[in-house]
């Protein structure tokens, strides 16, 4: 999987909302992305999660099942500006 580049504050935010640095590499890779206000937002769907057991073990699926309310916000040159956790379920439109 390809190395991710998060700044400081995604780096903090990941960690503060208990979103470990497998899960945000997970999340960019495997993650479906919107077009938000200038940014990337990336977030899992069942489609994204089904091309990750293709490839993950069913343990590593398993594990990224309980993220699915997280989410990451991509900026300029691709790097991770923040990361997140949804209190309810996001709808993102298209």
């Amino acid at each position: 999987m390809t190395q991710v580049e998060l700044t400081h504050h995604a780096r903090t935010r990941a960690q503060q909302r208990g979103i470990p640095s497998e899960i945000v590499g997970q999340l960019y890779f495997f993650g479906e992305s919107r077009n938000s206000k200038g940014a990337q937002t990336m977030f899992l769907t069942r489609q994204s999660l089904a091309d990750a057991a293709a490839v993950l073990s069913k343990q590593e699926v398993q594990r990224l099942q309980r993220f699915q309310n997280a989410y990451l916000i991509v900026g300029d040159e691709q790097r991770i500006v923040t990361a997140a956790r949804a209190n309810r379920k996001q709808h993102f439109s298209a």
